[in-house]
């Protein structure tokens, strides 16, 4: 950076943008803010359709055991994530990142006494 500071070049590339200008400290929190949600972006668009799928999935699952006042057994959920998960032929980083996403929420869901949003 022009005026010293220690940057940090582990940051990924699409990313790098917004981590200079949040270094450089003149941009508005609006335009870091825009800059990061366009990496954001692009990199949800390159893990594809099928981890999207299995959040969704998950959600309409959940969403029917409480509208039906079933209780979500969260291994079993755990397990379906899973077998879900092997059939599916999604980025090899945003499938792991999509079924720990899934998880988690079935884990909030089950410790919640009110529903979470859906």
């Amino acid at each position: 950076m022009p005026d010293g500071d220690v940057v940090y070049q582990g940051v990924g590339s699409r990313f790098g943008r917004a981590y200079k200008e949040l270094c450089e400290g003149h941009y508005s929190d609006t335009h870091v803010a825009q800059s990061v949600v366009v990496a954001l972006r692009k990199t949800v668009k390159d893990y594809g359709d099928p981890p999207i799928q299995l959040m969704l999935q998950t959600v309409d699952e959940v969403s029917t055991h409480i509208q039906s006042g079933r209780e979500i057994n969260r291994n079993e959920e755990s397990y379906l994530i899973d077998d879900k998960a092997r059939e599916l032929m999604g980025h090899r980083r945003g499938t792991p990142l999509a079924i720990e996403t899934s998880k988690e929420y079935v884990l909030r869901v089950c410790e919640s006494d009110t529903d979470v949003a859906l």
